[in-house]
């Protein structure tokens, strides 16, 4: 390489610095956000600042603006790009490959809106971040969708209270060599195309942006996101009570909530903490857990999540009796969502149909999943009926128990029962004093046939699977999904 194209190259990313771009995007891989990540060899996504013309196959034409993933080797010390190098790379855009100049390149942050709005997530994580109440109508992520140049839209709108994202792909005309959302619309760029759209006059058929959705690093958003202040959270109605406290329906920042008013005598940095796992645990088949409130010390811990307004599955059961079909595409979703908590190495504790909430749409969440162990600092008292014994498995009543997932698997089979059965009490007729012996000596819940309910003989067959003795010998929840997702399919066929 001459001299003279050396030393111009070294001077073009201050000269960059002091110019405002107008490239189109920052990516942030989502490897970016494991910062306990072993991978030695990683990609790196910079921004293109000036247009890079060239010949020499061996080297990746782009041009200002374009996404450019450099590789760089962490076990040498290259993650830190410096000036006056050619690095291996590819770019976002074209998916083409070659070596690039380092100095024609930038990864600083707030060059341009598109820069910051940026986040390299999927669909569902996008919804999960917008979703969260600190944020207003508008805030607004770009992310990738499929194949290279193929980007989304997602924007948070709320509306009568509720909140939801709406998705726009973002099209590219390779021909033109521009954006578009609408096609009588099309921009060189995409800071041009985001201003465009934060005109509320040019948006007769799209949300109006307003900022982009911070980026998070994954401590922060798990330490740090979840802890929100009293003062921004408003009770309006009380929705029931229970051991724990009171459940109230309220507003945070505009939206309403779910919160419940705890009256525990555990930690405060213990519930943060165990706050902090609920947080990062998103699926849509559990009900979001949006931040916890634990000061001032000498008011209630209020635990804030999503809202919804059919209520527990216990009361929907009894008001509604849905037919056989929907009971069990109810079980499936359930089942669905405890899957996830599976893969995750969590566990619920505490799974009944009074803890499975009904959305609008009347499909289901799983709910308080690792609230029993922040409600209650120690074991809650079998002896003094401070515990849900009609679910729990007969493993759990031992002393020194530690929960596992096959405990929950058991309560699931339980709750198929008080599903099928329309929210009738387990063992109705036992008193709780005797109900570990039966349940020890082999007793188990009936076929809610034989009491004029409809339940399929496979349907019992697999709750006595998950009431087996042994815990082990009983079924996954991802084998309980698929299951109970193939019920439903030869339901609807019928």
């Amino acid at each position: 390489m001459p001299d003279f194209k050396r030393k111009l190259l070294r001077g073009v990313k201050d000269l960059f610095h002091r110019s405002k771009s107008n490239g189109f995007v920052y990516l942030e891989p989502e490897t970016t956000e494991e910062p306990h990540s072993t991978s030695l060899i990683q990609e790196r996504p910079m921004l293109g600042c000036f247009d890079f013309d060239t010949s020499d196959p061996r080297e990746l034409p782009f041009r200002r603006g374009d996404i450019i993933y450099v590789t760089v080797n962490t076990a040498q010390g290259d993650n830190d790009v410096s000036p006056d190098r050619w690095l291996q790379a590819r770019d976002w855009r074209t998916g083409g490959t070659g070596v690039v100049p380092d100095t024609y390149l930038t990864d600083q942050p707030g060059e341009s809106e598109a820069f910051d709005a940026f986040q390299f997530i999927s669909r569902d994580e996008a919804e999960h971040r917008l979703l969260l109440p600190v944020f207003e109508t508008g805030t607004y992520i770009l992310r990738p969708s499929s194949g290279y140049g193929h980007l989304s839209l997602s924007v948070l709108v709320k509306q009568e209270g509720q909140c939801d994202v709406k998705h726009y792909h973002v099209m590219y005309d390779k021909v033109g060599e521009q954006y578009y959302l609408q096609e009588d619309e099309n921009f060189k760029c995409l800071d041009e195309l985001l201003k465009f759209y934060s005109d509320e006059k040019n948006c007769s058929n799209v949300v109006p942006l307003r900022r982009p959705c911070p980026k998070i690093s994954g401590n922060a958003e798990k330490f740090r996101g979840c802890v929100v202040s009293r003062n921004s959270v408003t009770l309006k109605s009380q929705l029931g009570r229970g051991s724990f406290g009171e459940v109230w329906l309220a507003t945070y920042r505009g939206v309403d909530v779910a919160v419940k008013k705890a009256l525990t005598s555990t930690a405060r940095r213990e519930i943060v903490e165990e706050a902090a796992t609920m947080y990062s645990l998103y699926h849509p088949r559990l009900v979001r857990f949006l931040g916890v409130c634990c000061e001032p010390p000498s008011e209630p811990i209020l635990l804030i999540t999503e809202f919804m307004p059919n209520g527990a599955l216990e009361g929907y059961l009894r008001r509604h009796h849905p037919p056989y079909t929907t009971i069990i595409t109810m079980l499936s979703q359930v089942s669905e969502g405890m899957a996830y908590l599976e893969r995750n190495r969590a566990v619920h504790n505490d799974l009944r149909s009074a803890n499975v909430l009904v959305a609008k749409d009347n499909s289901v969440k799983v709910a308080d999943f690792g609230l029993a162990k922040i409600l209650h600092s120690d074991d809650r008292d079998i002896r003094y009926g401070t515990y849900p014994l009609r679910w729990a498995a007969p493993e759990v009543t031992k002393s020194k128990y530690q929960f596992c997932i096959k405990a929950d698997i058991w309560s699931f089979g339980v709750l198929m029962y008080e599903a099928l059965t329309y929210g009738e009490l387990p063992y109705a007729d036992l008193d709780d004093d005797i109900l570990i012996e039966e349940i020890e000596n082999g007793r188990r819940l009936c076929n809610p046939r034989t009491l004029n309910y409809e339940c399929e003989d496979s349907i019992y067959n697999k709750m006595l699977e998950c009431w087996n003795s042994e815990p082990d010998k009983r079924p996954s929840f991802e084998d309980l999904h698929a299951f109970l997702e193939s019920e439903t399919n030869k339901g609807f066929a019928k």
